[in-house]
């Protein structure tokens, strides 16, 4: 089960370290259940941007921790990551997201 209950939102400039601060806070906590989506993939926008709670199920398998970064590059994220938190679907109800400005 995850350690957090919340979507947890992490702000910052390009280059400024939220990747390497993301490895090293979930690899300490030996957590192995994780899988980081660059937003940028389109794989990944597609899947996100279709509001398809199957299709998204799917492409963060049975990670607990799913980290999006680049998320600022998905249309209506927030929309998204409340339709995902909202349903009985995901075990993964915590979601680590990276914007960058």
């Amino acid at each position: 089960m995850a350690i957090w209950s919340k979507i947890i939102i992490l702000y910052g400039a390009r280059q400024v370290g939220k990747s390497t601060l993301l490895n090293l806070v979930l690899l300490q906590k030996t957590m192995t259940n994780f899988t980081i989506l660059n937003c940028e993939n389109s794989t990944v926008s597609d899947v996100l941007s279709s509001n398809n709670l199957s299709r998204v199920k799917l492409l963060f398998g049975n990670a607990e921790i799913i980290a999006l970064d680049e998320a600022q590059k998905i249309e209506n994220i927030g929309l998204i990551l409340k339709l995902i938190y909202d349903s009985n679907d995901f075990t993964c109800k915590p979601i680590i997201l990276f914007y960058n400005f």
